[in-house]
C-alpha cells in the first residue's frame, strides 16, 4: 500500500504541474497579446493625434497665406492705379498717400503672417511650398521696397504686367502644392 500512495502522490503532482503549466502559459500568452494590442493601439492613437495636429497647422498656414496674398494683391492694385504715372510715392495727394500707406502697412503685417507660416511649413517639411512663397514675395519686394523708399516711380504698364505674369501662376501653384502636401500627410 505504501507503494500505491507514492504513485498516487506522484500522479497528483504531475496533474498539478500540468494544470499550472496550462494556466500559466494561457496567462502568459494572454498577457503578451494584451501588451502588443495595447502598444499597437497606443501607436495608432499617437499617429492619429500627430496627423490631426499637422492638419491644424496647415489650416493655420492657409489662413496666414491668404492674409499675405490679400495684402500683396492690395499693394499690387495700388501699383495698378498709379501705373505709367511717373510719380514717386511722396508725389501722391494726401488722401492717396494715406491709402497707399495703409496698403503698405497691411503688406508689412502680411509679411509677418507669412513668416510665421513659413516657420510652420519648415517644421512640416513642405519645402516646395516654402520656395513658391519666397519666389512670389521676391517678385513683390523687387519693386515694393524701392517705391516705399521713394527711390523709384510707380511701375510702368510693362513692369506691372511682368509682375502679374510672374505672381499669378506662383500663387496658384503654391495653393496646389499645399493641397498636394496635405493629401500626402501620414
Amino acid at each position: 500500500m505504501a507503494d500505491v500512495n507514492t504513485i498516487d502522490h506522484t500522479k497528483e503532482i504531475y496533474e498539478l504541474i500540468d494544470t499550472a503549466l496550462k494556466i500559466g502559459l494561457g496567462a502568459l500568452i494572454s498577457g503578451f497579446a494584451t501588451y502588443f494590442v495595447t502598444k499597437l493601439s497606443h501607436k495608432h492613437e499617437v499617429s492619429k493625434e500627430k496627423l490631426n495636429r499637422k492638419m491644424q497647422i496647415l489650416e493655420e498656414v492657409s489662413v496666414s497665406m491668404h492674409t499675405y496674398f490679400d495684402a500683396a494683391n492690395s499693394i499690387k492694385s495700388q501699383w495698378f492705379g498709379f501705373k505709367d504715372s511717373n510719380l514717386l510715392a511722396t508725389d501722391l495727394r494726401e488722401d492717396l498717400m494715406a491709402k497707399y500707406k495703409e496698403c503698405d502697412d497691411d503688406y508689412t503685417k502680411g509679411i509677418k503672417e507669412c513668416s510665421e507660416a513659413l516657420c510652420k511649413l519648415q517644421l512640416l517639411g513642405a519645402e516646395k511650398v516654402i520656395k513658391l512663397i519666397l519666389d512670389y514675395d521676391k517678385c513683390i519686394i523687387e519693386y515694393r521696397n524701392d517705391i516705399a523708399k521713394c527711390e523709384r516711380v510707380f511701375l510702368s504698364s510693362k513692369e506691372y504686367d511682368q509682375v502679374e505674369k510672374k505672381t499669378r501662376p506662383l500663387k496658384a501653384t503654391c495653393y496646389k502644392e499645399l493641397r498636394n502636401f496635405m493629401d500626402e500627410l501620414k
